[in-house]
Formats: structure tokens, C-alpha cells, sequence
């Protein structure tokens, strides 16, 4: 390597884990087959959950994975991202923080694609191009928008980005918000990838509904555990919300049946 090539960043991905052990499987058995998984840090926070300990998480993720317990819930995912963004600076080395949420798939390139897209961000890259986030042209390479906001899930990070939010932005529900607001400031452009390199899978969750939950645009890995993760959850998803439909069809049944039975005693009651 030449005196003036840029020495490449060291990664940490970095997953946040609480109950759904099912949907945390098929997010690790999907991470498990990214190419260059040897070359980065993993760690795993798992947010106390009630559901399994460490001893379940381990044989899920690569042998480098760290893992850490917290003592108690933390009551919110922002919340365990802010346990996250602090674990980083404290406790790690690398370079750049990628929050990979625990229903997240990733394409095998992921980390290929972070790598390319890197030198054009100004420390703040999204590979998931949420539907519900709008994105612009961002001028500065093909396939880079730019937003105007996104969550942390699939988000990356430079240390020194992260570093200013901790400082200057307090922990609450509005954390995502917040940051970006932050990153406004500063004169951060949030940069996205068009073509989603990781894609939503967790259709139940504090934030999710299977009809209303967030999905990445553009992601089109083909491997077969995406592929089948995302099936799976697809049919599952469906079928708890019409059940859930069914469950809400006969309450309003129910309701119109009781309604009607008082009208007729009132009527009846007015006639006598």
C-alpha cells in the first residue's frame, strides 16, 4: 500500500438483540454467510431479555462475536442504540459502528458495498432505503441518495460522529430523530444506498406491523437463507394479522349484535 492510500476502516457490527429468538436465528444465520465476515468485529447486546440468556445467542453468531447482557431492560430500541453507540466508544477499537438490529438480513456484499460508498459520506451512511424516509440524488456517486432523516437499523457510523451525538444528544423515544437533527447542524449529509444491502424481517416487534412495517427498497440478494427468511416471515406475518383482522371482525360483530339488542329494549320500553 502506497504512502497515500487511505488504510481501510476497521468495522464493528454491532446487533442488539431482546426476545423473538426465531427472528434473531434467521438475521444471524443470513450474516453468517456475508463474504468478509473474517475481517470485522461483531458484538451482540442483548437487551435482558425475559425469553433466553447468552447461552441461546452463542452458537447463533460467528466465533469473534462478543457478547454482553445487560442488567436490565432498557425499555426502548432507542434506548439499547444509545447502550450501543456508548459500547463502541468505551469498550471497542474500530473505526465504524454498523447498528444491524436483530431482524435485519444483510446481502453477502454488504460490507463490500459499505467499503466503496464510505469515501463519499461525511461519516453517516444508511444501507437500508426505507420506503417511509424519501431520498434524493445526492450528487455525490451513482446509487447515493440523500436524506433528510432514517432509523438506526442499518445505519453506519464514524467514530467521530458517534462521539459528538453522545456529547450533545440526550437519550429519549426521539433518538433517531434527534441524531439527524444533530447531523443537520453539524453540516453532516445522511447519505443512503439506493439498493437496500440489508432488508427488514421483523414483522412483530415495538415498532412493527406486519402491513405498516418498515421494508428496503432495491435489496435483491438472492441467497437462499434471505430468500427463505424472508418467505418465512412473510406467511407468518400474514397469518397473525388476519388473525388478528378475524379476532377484530367478530369484537365488531359482537358490538353491533349488543347494540342491536339494546335498541329493541328501548323500543319496547318506549312502547310500554
Amino acid at each position: 500500500m502506497s504512502g497515500t492510500e487511505a488504510k481501510a476502516p476497521r468495522i464493528l457490527l454491532g446487533v442488539t438483540t431482546y426476545n423473538r429468538l426465531e427472528t434473531v436465528a434467521l438475521a444471524a444465520r443470513s450474516l453468517r454467510h456475508a463474504e468478509g465476515l473474517e475481517e470485522v468485529g461483531i458484538v451482540v447486546i442483548d437487551d435482558a431479555s425475559e425469553d433466553y440468556g447468552l447461552e441461546a445467542l452463542r452458537p447463533l453468531f460467528p466465533p469473534q462475536t462478543e457478547f454482553v447482557r445487560r442488567a436490565a431492560n432498557s425499555g426502548r430500541a432507542d434506548y439499547a442504540a444509545h447502550g450501543l453507540m456508548r459500547h463502541f466508544i468505551e469498550k471497542r477499537r474500530e473505526d465504524l459502528l454498523v447498528c444491524l438490529d436483530s431482524d435485519l438480513v444483510v446481502a453477502r456484499d454488504f460490507l463490500a458495498r459499505i467499503r466503496a460508498a464510505w469515501p463519499a459520506t461525511d461519516g453517516v451512511l444508511s444501507l437500508f432505503n426505507a420506503h417511509t424516509h424519501p431520498g434524493a440524488p445526492s450528487g455525490r456517486g451513482e446509487g447515493l441518495l440523500v436524506k433528510e432523516a432514517v432509523g438506526f437499523a442499518g445505519t453506519v457510523w464514524a467514530r467521530p460522529v458517534i462521539a459528538d451525538a453522545l456529547i450533545h444528544v440526550v437519550p429519549t423515544p426521539r433518538f433517531d430523530w434527534d441524531i439527524c437533527k444533530r447531523l443537520e447542524e453539524t453540516g453532516r449529509a445522511i447519505l443512503c444506498l439506493e439498493n437496500s444491502a440489508v432488508q427488514h424481517i421483523g414483522m412483530v416487534g415495538q415498532n412493527s406491523r406486519f402491513l405498516t412495517s418498515d421494508y428496503g427498497l432495491g435489496f435483491a440478494d438472492d441467497h437462499w437463507a434471505n430468500l427463505a427468511a424472508i418467505q418465512e416471515v412473510t406467511l407468518f406475518g400474514a397469518r397473525k394479522e388476519i388473525a388478528a383482522l378475524r379476532r377484530q371482525v367478530e369484537t365488531l360483530r359482537k358490538d353491533v349484535a349488543m347494540l342491536r339488542v339494546k335498541a329493541a329494549v328501548a323500543a319496547l320500553r318506549k312502547k310500554g
